[in-house]
């Protein structure tokens, strides 16, 4: 896989081109309220999706009950796994672990067969921490961090530089999740950023097996790049 690709279900229902591409992962994003039983959309087309791409569904909220209730709708779909917005240290990572090993019982899905792959950025503090994440959870696939996130976490004005190199912190950022992700033998994927390609050679240059995007132009040019 070489980008992650944050969408909802509307979205994709109105250009199934999506459900084409090669070496694409989806981060479904809820569209509904966190209370609807189908918080990410029609189940039915949600499974025919994750039929198609590698599929984790978002979650933004920590809470056992709420990330269940979520979940409960999907649990006869096709979707690979989780995307937590909200994981702050190791133990974080463990207890939503637990959390799926209860949903995967409880639905009679086979042990570990739900992955995480968490996005960094809400939770500043936790860069300083992401090489402890390694051998918590069997779960993990990659590791990838949100750059406009980890700006509105920092109450941030911009991220780069007029050269559209990245500032300290932010390459601070960069860095670990790369670093993170190779000591761990994850996949290292890049917040999205310009939708360049001297950005996008940049992201391949340093290392990082995919990069995010949010938008299907996006996801078109990483791919065309990291393929070319």
């Amino acid at each position: 896989m070489n980008c992650l690709l944050s969408i909802t279900v509307s979205q994709i229902m109105q250009d199934t081109s999506v459900l084409t591409f090669e070496k694409l992962i989806l981060a479904v994003t809820p569209e509904n309220s966190i209370t609807s039983p189908e918080a990410y959309g029609p189940p039915a087309f949600l499974d025919k999706i994750s039929r198609q791409q590698p599929t984790y569904l978002m979650l933004n909220e920590q809470s056992e009950d709420i990330i269940l209730s979520q979940l409960n709708s999907y649990a006869s779909t096709s979707f690979l796994g989780v995307l937590p917005t909200f994981i702050k240290n190791a133990a974080d990572i463990e207890q939503l672990h637990a959390i799926l090993a209860v949903f995967e019982a409880k639905n009679g899905l086979r042990e570990e067969a739900l992955k995480i792959l968490p996005e960094f950025g809400k939770h500043p503090a936790a860069f300083n921490n992401l090489t402890a994440l390694a051998g918590k959870s069997p779960r993990l696939t990659a590791i990838t961090w949100n750059e406009d996130t980890l700006k509105a976490a920092l109450d941030g004005k911009r991220t780069r530089d007029n050269s559209e190199a990245l500032l300290p912190p932010y390459q601070f950022a960069q860095t670990q999740c790369l670093l993170a992700a190779k000591a761990a033998r994850l996949k290292a994927i890049d917040s999205a950023g310009p939708a360049t390609s001297p950005e996008i050679r940049n992201t391949i240059n340093l290392g990082f097996d995919a990069k995010a995007a949010s938008t299907l132009e996006q996801a078109k040019l990483v791919l065309q790049t990291y393929n070319a």
